[in-house]
């Protein structure tokens, strides 16, 4: 699976404005961990206080980041492009991070992560965090300090040159 945005950003998760310490970019099916296989595989694509970007599934420890490539200096009243590439195998996944177009770096999600895992995306929240088990999702948290704009979703994993060449073909 790919998800690709293009994210301005007024802040980062974890000023005082934004205290959580995460923003949430696309988060699926309300990340309540108190349900049953049904939950296991729901996304959860962020933005941390620390300038990396972070991917997690939900099955307790399926989680990857990005090393720090989001700053306040050089991201903040701008347009960026973020992607996320999730590949499953049988014996490992891995999330991989591009900002702008170009790689910046992978994360293994192994440690009892179920590596067969598959990324699954039920109804979803874009810009914060909600718990399913608020029907009208007005307790949303988690809220991302900016805008999101052409939010992509690609069940295939696409390779650097595609999201190279989707971040050519739609950058402002």
């Amino acid at each position: 699976m790919t998800l690709l945005a293009w994210v301005n950003l007024d802040s980062l998760p974890g000023s005082p404005k934004y205290g959580e310490g995460f923003g949430g970019l696309l988060m699926s099916n309300g990340w309540c961990r108190n349900g049953g296989e049904d939950f296991a595989g729901r996304i959860a694509w962020q933005i941390r206080h620390d300038g990396r970007i972070g991917f997690g599934l939900d099955n307790r420890k399926g989680n990857a980041n990005s090393s720090p490539v989001l700053d306040n200096a050089e991201t903040l009243g701008h347009w960026r492009q973020l992607a996320v590439v999730y590949v499953h195998g049988p014996e490992a996944s891995r999330a991989a991070f591009y900002l702008d177009g170009e790689y910046v770096g992978a994360a293994d999600m192994i440690a009892g992560a179920c590596p067969t895992m598959a990324a699954k995306i039920g109804p979803a929240m874009i810009g914060a965090w909600w718990d399913s088990r608020d029907a009208d999702r007005t307790r949303a948290g988690r809220p991302l300090g900016g805008r999101v704009d052409e939010l992509m979703i690609f069940r295939s994993a696409l390779g650097a040159e595609e999201i190279h060449r989707i971040y050519e073909s739609t950058k402002p």
